[in-house]
């Protein structure tokens, strides 16, 4: 249900467990699972203590999400954690033991074995709400540290807020002084102003009148001005129509005379080229003569150069042939040069290698030589420190290092030995003393357990008989049975005659009245302390014979004759007439014809003889447990004082043992760095005797290869001569026929040039030949475009010769017409020159008039800025009035006349001085002051509220914390007697119990002592895997026996388990 991990659900995820379908089934999207819980009885309180059923419901989807309801209701899974702690089938419940749980149970962690008792107990959900509580105090301490920050804060800024605030409220005193001022400054200001303004306004109004006088004398003038211009425009056009016409008439000479001077120029041109044409014609005529006699020199040498070429081409082939056999000599003779040369170079070679080899032989045998010498010298020096070093003192210093070291480990090893035999004494006291003291703890649950039964049979549990017995002095309290010493096995048979005497009260203290006392409630009767006697006087058959006690209780048993049964009870009966009834060993009454025994109720007095003697036997047993327990202390203590003595002795012998073995380590490293030294020398002498070995065989091979390499050399050195006649011999030869080659290459180059030449010279006079006859052609065509040319330029020439006189005609007409164009434009400037004048004379008189009027203008202008200033000058003081909230009007009539402006300025300067000395001013720290203490008020609630919500969780820690340990402790009481009484019934005996392992009930832990029959075993761990099984099982069954959960799943839990036990898990659940 409330399982978040898919591990223990044997799934990858929380979607493993919604079904993925099958063949038949098709999958679904979630999955879920719904518990009802019969809440009839309300053990479920707070808002669900209403409901008789609890309903909750878990659904998971494919996504792995999980929802929970309770009731229909959505919800958390916290919410039904809370709803479950307190009743065992919480989250740390007892109620559900997984398999394989059981056996971990008993060795859990002490606090995990805590949180079953608490889980019991119903306090996990007090530990929730401490947990809560606890995180509530947290967080109320962090808001009242910020609550006190803030106040502080507060009241720092309070304080710095009231400084400014004074401040603030002289700046607003300053100020409102300030303003009264301003606006008596701004009356006065606003008189002047006024006075300016009207006088302003009468100036202006002069002003006027003289700039409209300006003005009309002005515009007389412009008008003058304009009457000027327009007669100077009208001359300027008629003298600009006289100057076009004089320009049209110059330009029509112009024409003429270009048109003129065009033909002229053009004649001249054609007369130029038919000079130019004559003379090329001439130039054509000779050219052509010189070519035709060139044409016929270069045929004529065309003719002579063939038979030369001819001869040279063959005189060139037949060098050819003789240059081709004379190389062919040539290389036959480099080929024989070369193969000398080659043979030469590898004798000379093997020379030169074998002159080489001799040299490296030489050096070799000199450092051979010089190897000996060194090895010598080596093998003096090795066997000088093989005799210098001495291992045999190292050895003898080992071995006495040894012989203490040996002497020092046995000590150690009888120590050790010695030690051993203390801790294993140590822990036989320790276990023994374990046992007698578990023997004590069981010894005293029994007499806790008879001692209940006891008082509870006696009736000894009664609050006001206790009071009384305290008040009279009697502490004890002794009941009539637990003064009686009865004889094994007739106890039923005492408490059959003595009955519910038994539960007389004995008092300790003699000579009191009976009849005096005022015996408490529930008390049967009092008898005062008499010596214990004994029954030895009394008849043998009498039940007083087999009780020591009080002489009363004897006189009453004295009276009754016992028997040991039934059948000797009628024999005694038939033997003595006299005898009423006799009682049987086994507490009944016997008498003539009746049999009776006494019926008692079960709790009372039915075993009170039995158990007193039990009792008796308990308490001696534990006297002696107790004494045997100070023994085995005592024991303990000069073991572990023994223990402690070997330990130190061990402690203070280890720096020597580990001195020795130092010394042993470092003096075993000596002999064996001397020993592997001595040994590196001896294989050196070897290795030197056996280089020197190795030497003197080299040397003797190289003796040996040294007189091979010898002869080889003379060999070579003897076959050079002749090697160098042959050479000489090649070498003439082959120069010679290189100098006939190089003669034959030089006389086939020189007939190639020869060839090559005339070759040259024939196509150069072809190329002649050819050129001169282009060029006749290309003159014979020239010539003939020349008289072309000649004839056409005469043609045009001779219609030159009309249009000149028709030209010159035209010219005289056009230099007539612009003369007399020119001397009408001349009047014409004339008369606008004198309009010229006339016009500046106006535009002079207009300039004066119009300066006037500007001037009067300016005035004008000048009186109505001074009109417009004041009228600005007064609204700004009006607009400043409007601002400082002050009626002008109003303040203009509560002036005097004796304030001058000066005098109020002082004055706002003098409060501006003080205004400026208070400096910056926070105009709003007023409001802010206010406010602050507004929340500094706020806060100081806040923080009196926060303290009291403190001092309420602190109480409720409290509380929560008495109310634990008071269930804890009685929880704890309870379970631990539930399992002190079903482990020996699990067992078949052996005790078991629960402690707590601290001092406080809050968070100490739980521990499990369990000891089955005939087992010692120090810790629950030493048990196996079935007793501890067992031991959790009677420790859950306690736990349930308290605080039964609404369910309970054991997974098996019998599997640890043989038949027997598994037969007594069985009975006990059943």
């Amino acid at each position: 249900m409330g399982e978040s991990s898919a591990k223990h659900l044997r799934g990858e995820s929380m979607a493993d467990v919604v079904f993925s379908g099958s063949a038949t089934r098709k999958p679904v999207q979630q999955a879920s699972v719904e518990l009802v819980f019969d809440n009839s009885d309300g053990r479920i309180g707070g808002q669900y203590a209403a409901y008789a059923e609890i309903s909750i419901r878990r659904v998971v989807n494919r996504e792995g999400v999980s929802t929970y309801s309770l009731n229909g209701t959505r919800c958390r899974r916290a919410d039904i954690t809370q709803i479950f702690l307190g009743t065992g089938a919480g989250a740390r419940s007892y109620a559900v033991i997984e398999q394989g749980m059981i056996s971990r149970i008993v060795e859990a962690r002490p606090d995990d074995l805590r949180a079953f008792i608490e889980e019991a107990a119903g306090i996990s959900k007090y530990k929730a709400r401490r947990h809560e509580t606890e995180n509530r105090i947290a967080n109320t301490r962090d808001n009242l540290q910020r609550v006190t920050d803030l106040r502080d804060e507060l009241g720092r800024q309070t304080a710095r807020l009231a400084e400014q605030a004074r401040a603030a409220e002289i700046h607003r005193s300053l100020t409102a002084e300030q303003s009264v001022l301003q606006s008596r400054l701004l009356a006065v200001r606003a008189r002047l102003l006024r006075a300016t303004l009207a006088e302003a306004l009468r100036q202006c109004e002069r002003a006027a009148a003289g700039a409209v006088d300006a003005g009309q004398q002005e515009q007389a003038a412009a008008r003058r001005l304009a009457d000027t211009r327009e007669a100077r425009e009208r001359l300027q056009a008629a003298a600009s129509e006289a100057q076009q016409q004089n320009f049209a008439a110059a330009a029509a000479v112009a024409r003429a005379e270009q048109d003129l001077q065009h033909l002229r120029d053009r004649r001249a041109r054609i007369e130029s080229g038919r000079q130019q044409l004559g003379q090329e014609q001439a130039r054509a005529t000779e050219r052509l003569t010189a070519d035709r006699a060139a044409l016929a020199e270069h045929a004529a040498s065309l003719a002579a150069l063939s038979p030369r070429l001819d001869e040279a081409r063959t005189r060139a082939e037949a060098l050819q042939q003789g240059l081709t056999g004379t190389e062919a000599a040539a290389g036959e003779s480099a080929r024989a040069w070369e193969t000398h040369l080659r043979v030469a170079a590898e004798l000379v070679r093997h020379e030169r290698v074998e002159l080489t080899r001799l040299q490296q032989l030489d050096a070799r045998l000199a450092e051979a030589a010089e190897r000996l010498a060194t090895l010598g010298r080596t093998r003096q020096a090795l066997e000088a420190q093989s005799a210098a070093a001495r291992p045999e003192d190292i050895e003898a210093r080992l071995q006495e290092i040894a012989t203490a070291l040996s002497a020092a480990q046995q000590a150690a090893e009888a120590r050790r030995t010695a030690l051993d035999e203390a801790r294993t004494r140590q822990r036989e006291c320790s276990q023994q003393l374990a046992e007698v003291r578990g023997g004590i703890q069981h010894r005293r649950g029994q007499l806790a357990s008879l001692e209940g039964t006891q008082v509870q049979a006696l009736g000894k549990q009664a609050g006001n008989v206790r009071e009384w017995l305290r008040q009279r002095g009697e502490p004890r309290g002794l009941r009539l049975a637990e003064t009686l010493e009865v004889a094994a096995g007739w106890e039923q048979a005492v408490e059959a005659a003595l009955g519910s005497r038994l539960e007389l009260l004995w008092l300790e203290r003699e000579g009191d009245n009976v009849a005096e006392l005022d015996l408490p409630a529930g008390v049967v009767g009092v008898l005062t302390a008499a010596p214990a006697a004994s029954a030895a006087a009394a008849a043998p058959d009498c039940l007083a014979a087999r009780v020591r006690g009080a002489p009363l209780v004897l006189e009453w048993l004295a009276a009754i004759t016992v028997v040991e049964d039934t059948p000797a009870a009628l024999t005694r009966l038939a033997e003595a007439a006299a005898l009423p009834a006799v009682l049987t060993r086994a507490g009944v009454w016997v008498g003539r014809g009746w049999t009776w025994q006494p019926l008692v109720r079960a709790g009372q007095q039915a075993g009170v003889l039995v158990r007193e003697r039990d009792l008796r036997g308990l308490r001696a047993g534990i006297e002696e447990l107790e004494v045997l327990a100070v023994g085995h202390t005592e024991a303990l203590g000069v073991a572990q004082s023994r223990v402690e003595s070997l330990q130190r002795e061990e402690r203070e012998a280890e720096p020597t043992l580990r001195r020795l073995r130092e010394d042993q380590a470092r003096l075993a490293s000596e002999a064996a760095a001397m020993r592997a030294r001595l040994e590196q020398i001896q294989q050196r002498l070897e290795a030197e005797y056996a280089a020197e070995r190795e030497i003197e065989g080299g040397r003797a091979r190289i003796l040996e290869e040294r007189e091979a390499v010898a002869v080889r050399l003379a060999e070579c050195q003897r076959a050079l001569p002749d090697m160098e006649t042959e050479r000489e011999r090649l070498q003439a030869e082959r120069m010679g026929l290189e100098r006939a080659v190089q003669e034959g290459r030089q006389a086939a180059r020189e007939a190639r040039e020869i060839v090559h030449r005339l070759e040259l010279e024939s196509t150069r006079a072809t190329q002649l030949v050819n050129a001169e006859r282009a060029a006749i052609e290309r003159g014979e065509t020239a010539l003939a475009e020349a008289v072309l040319r000649a004839n056409s330029l005469r043609e045009e020439l001779a219609q030159l010769q009309a249009p000149e006189t028709a030209l010159l005609a035209t010219r005289e007409d056009a230099l007539q017409t612009r003369f007399l164009a020119e001397q009408a434009a001349q009047e014409a400037r004339n008369r606008v020159a004198a309009a010229d004048h006339a016009l500046t004379e106006a535009e002079a008189a207009h300039a004066e008039a119009l300066t006037l009027a500007r001037a009067a203008q300016q005035r004008l202008e000048g009186t109505r800025l001074d009109e417009r200033t004041a009228s600005v000058r007064l609204a700004d003081l009006e607009q400043e009035a409007t601002e400082l909230g002050v009626e002008l009007s109003a303040a203009e009539a509560a002036v005097t006349g004796e304030e001058t402006e000066g005098a109020l300025r002082e004055q706002l300067e003098r409060i501006a001085r003080r205004i400026a000395r208070l400096g910056n001013i926070n105009l709003a720290a007023i409001d802010e002051h206010r406010e602050a203490l507004t929340r500094k008020t706020f806060l100081d609630a806040q923080h009196a509220d926060l303290t009291a919500a403190l001092e309420t969780l602190e109480t409720a820690i409290r509380t929560i914390d008495r109310e634990t340990r008071a269930r804890f402790q009685t929880t704890l009481e309870r379970v631990d007697a539930g399992f002190q009484r079903l482990f020996p019934r699990l067992f078949g005996g052996g005790s078991a119990s629960l402690r707590l392992l601290g001092d406080n009930l809050l968070d100490a832990g739980i521990g499990v002592t369990a000891q089955p029959p005939g087992k010692r075993n120090g810790t629950i761990h030493l048990l196996s895997g079935g007793e501890k099984a067992l031991t959790a099982i009677a420790l859950i069954f306690a736990i349930f026996e308290l605080n039964p959960a609404p369910f309970c799943l054991l997974d098996e839990v019998d599997a640890p388990l043989d038949d027997p036990n598994v037969l007594r898990l069985c009975e006990l659940l059943k």
